[in-house]
């Protein structure tokens, strides 16, 4: 229908600017508390080139997002609220991050399931498509792993894998 073909454009869009967060995300985590605090405040001309590209994929996903419902322009405030919601900011913990990632792939899983047939005739394969679908899903639903030191080992870490209620070495 030409809603699903609707939903599947800001599918793609969005798909596409995560694939690049996915890539971009682990060089701007390297960059530290002060690169990263660098990248988000200075103007284009001075950033890098990992930086330029990572507010553009940033500024991509969050007009896939809100375009889709409301088709107008996007206000300041909602790309702000978008880069506290979906993508890395100086000081995240591993944690956070993974929150992100996680939320992000929850918006991916429901433009792509709300693409319907249309993604399926997009890819050539409607079973592609469920899978595409699905790995969203699992993304979305991942656990998240939360690490804390060991006291009294130095260098020794513990695992959470189920929010902080067991814990192992």
């Amino acid at each position: 229908t030409g809603v699903q073909k609707r939903a599947l454009n800001f599918f793609n869009r969005a798909k596409q600017a995560d694939e690049e967060l996915e890539v971009l995300e682990p060089e701007i985590q390297q960059m530290g508390l002060g690169g990263q605090t660098y990248q988000a405040l200075a103007p284009n001309f001075m950033q890098t080139q990992t930086g330029q590209s990572y507010q553009q994929a940033q500024r991509a996903f969050t007009e896939a997002r809100l375009r889709k419902d409301s088709g107008a322009a996007i206000p300041d405030n909602e790309f702000a609220n978008d880069r506290k919601t979906y993508f890395a900011q100086p000081g995240d913990s591993e944690t956070v991050l993974a929150q992100k990632r996680r939320a992000r792939g929850t918006m991916l899983a429901s433009l792509g399931f709300e693409s319907g047939q249309a993604l399926g005739e997009f890819l050539g394969d409607p079973d592609e498509a469920k899978a595409l679908v699905n790995s969203y899903k699992a993304r979305a639903s991942a656990s998240a792993s939360v690490r804390k030191p060991i006291p009294g080992i130095p260098g020794a870490e513990a695992e959470s894998t189920d929010g902080g209620k067991t814990w192992k070495r």
